[in-house]
This record gives C-alpha cells, structure tokens and sequence, in this order.
C-alpha cells in the first residue's frame, strides 16, 4: 500500500469527522482500485455512495453530517436546522439537511435542498463542517421549517453577539431580487426587528441621498415638478435628474394601500413616462436592504442618458 497515499487520505478525511468522497481522494491521486483494496482490509467503509469513512472514525452524528455534505457534491453545505444547530440556535434536529446547486445528488439518509443562488461567500466552515452562514440560514430556514424558526435563529444570534441583521436583510435581498421564492418568513422577521417599515417619507428620503453621497453619484432635485412642452404641470416626483430625464420614486411601507390610490399613481407615472422620463421606483426595502442593488440601478440608469 502507498503510505503517502494513506497519510493524505488520513489528513483529509481527520479534517472531515473521517469521512472523504471519491472525487476528493481523486485529487490526492488515489484510484477506485486503491480505496476497494482498503475497503476489503477493512481500513474503510463505503457509507454512501462514492463515500467512504475510515473504519476507525467515531460513529458521531457530526460524522453522518459530513457524509451527507460530501456525498452532495463539491459545492454542498449543511443548511435549515441542521446549520441552525451547528451555529448554536437550535437542539439538534432529527433529519440531517444539505444544501447544493441545482442538480447536486441526492442520496438517501438526508433532506437535499436544491439552491440557483448558493455562493462560496454563503459557506463556512464550523466543526470541521462545511455549513451555511448564519445569514443564509437564517434566510433559508423559514421554509420549510417557519417563521418562528426564523425567529428564533434570529433572536438567539443576536443574543449570541454573532450577526448585524442589516447584513442577513442584505443578503435577502440580493437573493429575492433574483427571484427566489421562500424567503417570506425572513424578511417578515427582519422588518419587525429593523423596523424600516416605520420610517418616515422624509427619514426613507435621507437614506437614499446618504446612498448617493456614499457611491460619490451626483445629488439630483428633490420633490420635481415635471411640466410637459406647454409648461402644463404633469406631476411631482420625488427625485428628478433633469438632464438625464431620470425621474426616481421612492414608495415607503404604507405606499398606495387603497385602489384608488394605486390607480391614480400608475396613471400619473404613465404621463411622465410619455414626457420622455425613465422613471425608477425603489421601496423602503430596497433602499435599507439593497443599497448596492439601487446604486447600480441609478448608475446603469445615468449611464445611459
């Protein structure tokens, strides 16, 4: 048997509550033939498949986590309840639950959730586990698990000292403005904990011309009156970039709740629009949670014009 071979494996899986998968001990040059020979010794055990574990590894439940990230695939996490519970939020779940890009494999033994929009950046790594942040799972474990799970993992890492809850909301947003279902429960949670569905017309405008002053993007006029070719006056908006015929709107939590209401204003955003003005509408949400988002909109928007 190679030793060098063995001691790379034994490395690896030691880093991995003992546990490895083909395609990682492909990469340390070890082939299907090498892992049998020691499967038939006795020096592994094939727990899953192209899973293995060393024989001598405890049989512990972290150990039957790891097996379950690797077997998902390169890019799996541990996610839901089962990353709550590594983060420290919640007692140990019953099912063990990963998480992989679309068309990771599923095996038996474990829940996979199957995710378009799972970056490294969401990844950690705790006890030896490959495991969602605590803002992805705060955000993914609402569904299924609900909203009081969700509040739960929120108000136990805030008492833990271990999340800024303006960075969980930004991250919601990037993922919801992409259009993922689910993340409901989430944002209901963050709003009540934030707030920033109580914010002032005047407060909602302060924030969204800090945002401006921060990315060094040019300040536009504020409450425009914008008047058509006669100088008839066709409506007021919020904030207007003149030469740029850029009209931006902000709507606040209360924003239109009778039909009227919403009726009249889509009809008067229809007359700036035939004025020639782009019109760009952004919600209290977007401009607490999704800064950059509304940034890089207001630019692409000025870049055109």
């Amino acid at each position: 048997m190679n030793r060098g071979l063995d001691a790379g494996l034994a490395d690896l899986a030691s880093e991995q509550h003992g546990v490895f998968s083909r395609e990682q001990a492909a990469e340390l040059g070890t082939s299907r033939a090498m892992i049998r020979r020691r499967v038939d010794a006795g020096v592994l055990e094939r727990i899953g498949s192209g899973v293995f574990v060393f024989a001598s590894a405890p049989r512990t439940w972290e150990m039957k986590v790891s097996a379950a990230v690797a077997a998902s695939g390169p890019l799996a996490a541990a996610s839901h309840l089962t990353a709550a519970h590594l983060h420290g939020f919640v007692k140990r779940p019953d099912a063990i639950e990963v998480v992989a890009p679309r068309g990771g494999r599923r095996r038996p033994g474990y829940i996979l959730h199957q995710s378009t929009d799972l970056l490294a950046d969401h990844i950690t790594v705790l006890n030896q586990i490959r495991t969602t942040t605590i803002a992805r799972t705060i955000i993914d474990v609402g569904v299924p698990h609900g909203i009081g799970t969700t509040a739960r993992c929120i108000d136990e890492a805030r008492r833990l000292g271990e999340v800024d809850l303006s960075e969980v909301a930004e991250l919601l947003h990037s993922v919801a403005w992409k259009g993922r279902n689910g993340v409901g429960p989430a944002r209901r949670i963050l709003e009540e904990r934030l707030k920033w569905d109580q914010v002032t017309d005047s407060q909602l405008e302060d924030r969204f011309l800090r945002l401006l002053q921060r990315a060094n993007l040019p300040r536009p006029v504020g409450q425009y009156l914008i008047l058509n070719d006669s100088g008839t006056y066709v409506a007021k908006v919020d904030f207007a970039y003149r030469d740029h015929h850029l009209a931006i709107e902000l709507d606040g939590a209360a924003y239109h709740s009778d039909p009227e209401t919403f009726r009249y204003d889509r009809q008067r955003q229809n007359r700036v629009v035939l004025q020639g003005w782009t019109v760009l509408r952004f919600t209290y949400w977007d401009v607490y949670a999704g800064g950059d988002w509304v940034l890089d909109t207001v630019a692409a928007a000025l870049a055109r014009n």
